[in-house]
């Protein structure tokens, strides 16, 4: 049973700190297979995603029991991440689309529920992590500060990092829309720090729509990451643009 009693920044930044300790191994395989790895070692982690899924306490204070999601969250992140430093989109697809399945709960798509905005119902308690009180998205900054102190060595400089953890999130939504149930959720993606983020979140996407509209296309189409086709990859590009900058007007990012 998760500990019941009152939560604050002390107790949720140890556990989750905890959390990060057990993962360590995890995060730079992860890291690692999304660089080098093929959509079939892809589907090896969509194990480690369901067991991790699966070991989850029902009983306990709501917070807590919400965070329990954070390791499948920082895996994850960290394998998207090498994947989308090395261009490996065949490794993000698998990642995004294996089935969770929950007695007595309709089975989901993993990228319906590691994104931290999926689990969180108490957004706000994100703010009780060690200084994250005055972040849009506490938790998504966390995991870029987890991540960078595990992989910036990887990068020429702290600004490349954080492009590529922008793209990273972004290629999550974008997978998010190109595979979730259309039918209730319009335009609506699972946000990360690219709300507010708003200069990256423009060359991300200006990027992306020039390579969907000129020669190196392929890679993409191939990955079936959010369209298996140049127009349905552009519709899930707008429809992400449409909801990104609703969202950055309504915070007074833009």
């Amino acid at each position: 049973v998760v500990q019941a009693g009152e939560v604050n920044s002390a107790n949720l930044s140890a556990r989750v700190r905890q959390y990060e300790a057990i993962c360590k191994t995890l995060v730079h395989l992860a890291f690692t297979c999304g660089q080098w790895g093929s959509p079939e070692v892809a589907k090896i982690w969509q194990r480690i995603q369901r067991k991790i899924y699966s070991r989850c306490e029902s009983n306990g204070n709501q917070l807590l029991l919400e965070f329990q999601r954070y390791p499948i969250s920082l895996i994850t992140y960290a394998a998207c991440m090498g994947a989308t430093l090395a261009e490996n989109l065949g490794f993000i697809t698998p990642l995004l689309t294996g089935e969770f399945r929950h007695e007595y709960r309709e089975p989901k798509l993993a990228v319906e529920v590691f994104p931290p905005n999926r689990w969180q119902r108490q957004p706000e308690g994100g703010r009780l992590l060690d200084g994250m009180e005055r972040r849009h998205a506490p938790v998504n900054d966390w995991l870029h500060s987890t991540l960078e102190a595990e992989f910036n060595s990887h990068f020429p400089s702290a600004d490349d990092f954080t492009l590529c953890f922008d793209r990273a999130e972004i290629l999550i939504a974008l997978g998010f829309l190109g595979h979730a149930d259309k039918s209730h959720l319009e335009d609506w993606h699972p946000t990360g720090a690219f709300g507010y983020r708003v200069e990256n979140r423009h060359r991300i996407v200006k990027q992306l729509t020039e390579t969907l509209n000129g020669a190196g296309k392929e890679k993409l189409l191939v990955s079936r990451l959010f369209g298996a086709t140049d127009v349905e990859c552009l519709e899930n590009l707008e429809r992400f643009t449409r909801h990104a900058d609703l969202v950055a007007r309504e915070l007074r990012f833009r």
